[in-house]
């Protein structure tokens, strides 16, 4: 692809715009699509922090569509995504069968069991908030994170 603008670094990110969408229509089916590291790095940023948004405003009933969203899209196309996705939404799955247990241990008790359930769904809600932030960071410094307590629900 020849170039016609006067900036030499617009020229270089437009060639390589070029060639990955060249490269994407050319690989088999199947194929893991690349995606620049800087790309890499926002996408997974945002997933985290997508998802916290959606915690704290809905209630608590999207935040589990934000990361299931994200891993179905990024799945194929890099690990670094796709696994942070998949710490995000495992993660979040833990959250909301914690949450059914303890309705249900709430149910049985005939309210009582609601003395422990609501504090530790409290605790699980801010560890959920800080844990989003630190997968947030080391996304953003390009590291893996693991997220603590989690089920490994989603492969």
């Amino acid at each position: 692809m020849s170039s016609t603008t006067i900036d030499p670094v617009l020229d270089a990110e437009l060639n390589a715009l070029a060639a990955r969408h060249e490269a994407e229509r050319e690989a088999p089916r199947g194929a893991l699509i690349t995606i620049a590291p800087t790309e890499e790095r926002s996408y997974a940023v945002l997933t985290h922090l997508a998802t916290l948004a959606a915690m704290l405003f809905s209630g608590g009933l999207l935040h589990v569509f934000v990361p299931a969203f994200a891993w179905l899209f990024f799945k194929d196309k890099s690990t670094f995504l796709r696994d942070h996705a998949r710490q995000q939404l495992n993660f979040q799955l833990t959250f909301v069968l914690a949450a059914l247990v303890g309705a249900l241990a709430t149910f049985l008790t005939v309210g009582f069991g609601a003395i422990v359930v609501v504090p530790a769904l409290v605790i699980l809600f801010v560890t959920d908030i800080v844990c989003s932030i630190k997968a947030a960071l080391a996304a953003h410094r390009g590291e893996d994170y693991r997220f603590p307590l989690t089920l490994d629900l989603v492969k």
